[in-house]
């Protein structure tokens, strides 16, 4: 009878003390269980961590004998094409000339483009000397296409200027009751840039002008543009973080310069640029030493600090780019080559080519439109 009672007691009440004690055993033996497991996951992680910096080595190793490989056997292809195109008796460099400047040129919708965006240049050309605006000169594509194509890169879609600070806000100043051209300025929140275009005010056509401000600067050493591009590097983090125009430019990528949002970008980024007077950059033509990339819209391409001399850019030389006589950099070879390298090796940019114009804009072009723009320079 003392025995029934006592299993219901520890079945319906309360537990006895040996149970209690069985179960405070059990349970010790669990948390020791996953003590040991969570020590040998450590132990796992901590081995995982030892060995992360050699197989961060061996990955690194791999990629690199990869891009060895991708370079010697482009090398070896090299070799074999131009043994091959060049003519008995020709030199390298004039069989490579050659070979470029006898490219098909575009057709299709990009060479329509290609077709206005010519006519855009010389109309560019024009508003400039109308208005006494001398410096101005090719950079980037079009430089590479004046220089090897003596025009556009058959798969290229836009034009690239560089232009001095002052004479750019002058030209927007010119062109601002312009019944045909306008400057326009968009900040970009992708490359973090003042976005500045030359482009018709008919928006039946397509294309535009890339236009990059460049600074005078007091002093052009290493240092200087060192310290211009962690001004820049603060500036966007600064944006980044703030809790209004951050999450807002995050949103809506493209702001036009004259919204509210575009004017508090501009407001911080125009505030930077004052500040860097200190290094001498944004000085006066009076005092500078050089020019550099405006650090607004500074994306250094292919590892190229352009930061120079005045007689590396001024004077300007005079390049052939579809018929025409344009301004380039004094020393443009020596921006090409830090640019792009081998400016006569085989292209490996084609199909890679960041679309500027959409293929949208490029199928709804409106034809009627785009030949009355382009027979005007014919007449």
């Amino acid at each position: 009878m003392v025995s029934v009672l006592r299993r219901l007691r520890e079945r319906f009440f309360w537990p006895s003390d040996r149970s209690v004690q069985t179960s405070v055993k059990t349970f010790q033996e669990q948390v020791i269980g996953l003590q040991r497991q969570v020590d040998d996951c450590q132990r796992m992680l901590r081995e995982m961590e030892d060995r992360l910096p050699e197989m961060q080595r061996i990955i690194q190793d791999g990629i690199n004998d990869l891009r060895r490989g991708q370079i010697a056997e482009k090398g070896k292809s090299d070799i074999r094409f131009w043994s091959l195109y060049r003519f008995d008796g020709e030199d390298d460099a004039d069989a490579r000339q050659r070979f470029f400047l006898n490219m098909p040129k575009a057709s299709g919708r990009i060479g329509t483009l290609q077709q206005v965006l010519a006519v855009m240049l010389e109309d560019f050309a024009d508003v400039c000397k109308r208005y006494g605006i001398t410096r101005y000169w090719l950079v980037g594509g079009t430089l590479l296409g004046a220089v090897r194509h003596h025009g556009f890169i058959p798969w290229d879609d836009d034009l690239d200027l560089g232009m001095m600070r002052e004479d750019i806000y002058r030209l927007m100043h010119e062109l601002r009751d312009d019944p045909e051209y306008q400057v326009t300025v968009v900040w970009d929140r992708i490359a973090h840039c003042r976005q500045i275009r030359f482009k018709p005010r008919n928006e039946q056509i397509p294309g535009f002008i890339d236009l990059f401000p460049f600074d005078w600067c007091s002093d052009i050493s290493e240092k200087t543009f060192n310290e211009t591009l962690q001004v820049r590097r603060k500036t966007i983090a600064e944006i980044e973080a703030d809790p209004v125009i951050g999450p807002a430019w995050a949103e809506d990528v493209y702001q036009d310069a004259d919204s509210p949002l575009g004017e508090s970008i501009s407001e911080v980024f125009d505030g930077a640029l004052e500040s860097l007077t200190s290094i001498g950059v944004g000085c006066s033509a009076d005092c500078a030493t050089g020019v550099v990339r405006s650090f607004d819209n500074m994306d250094q391409p292919y590892g190229l600090a352009w930061i120079c001399a005045l007689d590396m850019m001024f004077p300007c030389a005079n390049l052939q780019f579809e018929g025409h006589m344009y301004p380039a950099p004094a020393s443009y070879m020596y921006f090409l080559e830090h640019s792009y390298g081998d400016i006569f090796s085989l292209p490996d940019d084609i199909g890679l080519h960041w679309v500027h114009v959409s293929t949208e804009e490029l199928n709804n072009m409106n034809h009627s439109a785009i030949e009355a723009y382009i027979s005007k320079k014919r007449g």
